[in-house]
């Protein structure tokens, strides 16, 4: 029973300040983040993020959880270093479940390491 209190406390949804409650799939969201991980692949920069604040209309609030971020590959993109703080604004969407049975469940894999939602760069 312990073990799944505190396993329950961790997982990032169940957050009162967790920034993806409320939020709509594909709603636009501004986000404060600061860079936890980043990977630079052919098509894009992937930088696992822990969000700090999320910005609305007329407020910005503080927030947690974290979230997948995908920017297109640029000169400043590819410049950003692990601990870099920026402000992000994009479509969010839940990370989507594997397609065949046997392929690569990549909602499994981020949601052991506590992450739910992803986020494309507007351009």
């Amino acid at each position: 029973l312990l073990g799944t209190w505190r396993s329950l406390s961790h997982y990032g949804p169940n957050q009162v300040d967790y920034f993806g409650n409320g939020l709509m799939e594909g709603e636009i969201a501004t986000s404060l983040v600061q860079i936890k991980e980043k990977k630079v692949s052919e098509r894009s920069v992937r930088l696992v993020t822990e969000v700090l604040a999320v910005a609305t209309d007329s407020t910005v609030q503080g927030a947690s959880g974290k979230l997948l971020v995908y920017l297109p590959i640029t000169e400043q993109s590819t410049g950003l270093l692990v601990g870099d703080q920026l402000w992000v604004s994009g479509k969010i969407s839940a990370i989507p479940p594997a397609k065949n049975p046997n392929a690569f469940d990549a909602r499994s894999y981020w949601g052991r390491k506590n992450i739910f939602l992803r986020m494309y760069l507007i351009n």
